[in-house]
């Protein structure tokens, strides 16, 4: 991009100065007014103005496009983090209920334990009884 402006560069600043030969030509030999030599230089002047313009329309352009990108940016790094705090809100939430299942398990085995002990005492009463009824009869 940079050597087209030089080129276009060099392009201008050469038409300007045949322009500006021609016109002196002109003006020597009695083509040209004065009224002419002003009315180019403000059109020329007047061009310059335009194209600052652009220049500047481009470069407000380029600026808005880079606010609303960082805006962008700063919503998705928003929506990151509230995104992360819920994840590690849901794996302490989950640890949480593994350490109950756990414990859970662990009080399940234990009355199990205990519910046999009792199973076997009363299967051992069963038989002791059954045996009396055998031998009162």
């Amino acid at each position: 991009m940079e050597e087209y402006e030089i080129i276009e560069t060099a392009a201008t600043h050469g038409a300007n100065w045949m322009m500006i030969l021609s016109m002196v030509m002109n003006f020597i030999f009695g083509g040209t007014t004065l009224f002419g030599l002003i009315k180019w230089r403000s059109e020329r002047k007047l061009r310059d103005i335009d194209q600052k313009k652009e220049e500047k329309n481009l470069d407000v352009q380029n600026f808005d496009a880079l606010v609303k990108q960082i805006e962008y940016q700063e919503e998705l790094l928003e929506k990151y983090i509230v995104n992360k705090k819920k994840s590690e809100e849901l794996e302490d939430e989950r640890d949480r209920l593994i350490i109950e299942m756990k414990r859970n398990q662990t009080n399940l085995e234990l009355e199990k334990i205990s519910l046999q002990k009792k199973l076997t005492i009363a299967e051992s009463l069963v038989c002791k009884n059954s045996q009396c009824k055998e031998r009162q009869s």
